[in-house]
């Protein structure tokens, strides 16, 4: 089994670039492998990174409210399919200033992100941070921090959006390349559901092929 993993481990990244290619077929835009990239993408070394904040958040709430509780699994595997959905830019990135977020593009964004009150419940939608001030986020991490600080919600203020890098915004870019990759993760699903030995090995292949393809596939 372990052999048998390591081979698919392997051919991850290959094996979902070749994916990629043909779902694309007969789309309106071409893949560009090496598209031009702002500086805040560019890493300062060969170990070193960009400038993008990545939060790897690792909250637990500290006292549960009184009462009976149920726990929800989270399906981590089918949640790399779900991220395939996130507003993506089109086409070479543009700059811009000022405190604007224009719904119809998508790219990063320099903000200084909102106070958060709500630690003991919730964590922060940026995750936990050394020092405060402004940062570079992604548009997923924007769109989320604007949704909480909307009319619904109203945990905390609008960040303050201060430069950003954005082009035309599409959902649909990957969307062929996402259903195959559901289909062929609900197939190994049932088929490992009949052989439970093989299951393992169907769960971390198709996990590789899409988590090893966001740091392989560039988009223009």
């Amino acid at each position: 089994m372990e052999a048998a993993t390591a081979a698919l481990v392997k051919r991850a990244i290959p094996d979902a670039m070749t994916l990629l290619d043909h779902t694309r077929k007969g789309g309106r835009y071409d893949v560009v492998a090496h598209p031009w990239l702002p500086d805040i993408l560019r890493k300062g070394s060969s170990r070193g990174a960009d400038q993008i904040w990545e939060a790897r958040p690792k909250w637990t709430r500290p006292e549960l409210p009184v009462g009976r509780h149920e726990v929800t699994a989270l399906d981590i595997n089918g949640a790399y399919l779900s991220a395939l959905k996130t507003h993506l830019p089109l086409g070479q990135l543009e700059h811009s200033t000022g405190n604007v977020h224009d719904k119809r593009r998508s790219g990063l964004h320099l903000i200084t992100p909102p106070v958060w009150e709500h630690d003991a419940v919730l964590p922060n939608p940026v995750g936990q941070r050394d020092e405060p001030g402004p940062l570079w986020v992604t548009e997923p991490t924007l769109r989320l921090l604007q949704r909480v600080a909307g009319p619904k919600y109203r945990l905390c203020d609008p960040p303050e959006i201060h430069e950003s890098w954005t082009s035309g915004s599409t959902e649909g870019l990957l969307e062929k390349f996402r259903i195959a990759l559901r289909e062929a993760r609900d197939r190994a699903i049932s088929e490992g559901a009949a052989r439970p030995a093989s299951q393992p090995v169907a769960d971390r292949a198709v996990r590789h092929r899409c988590r090893r393809w966001r740091g392989a596939g560039q988009r223009g």
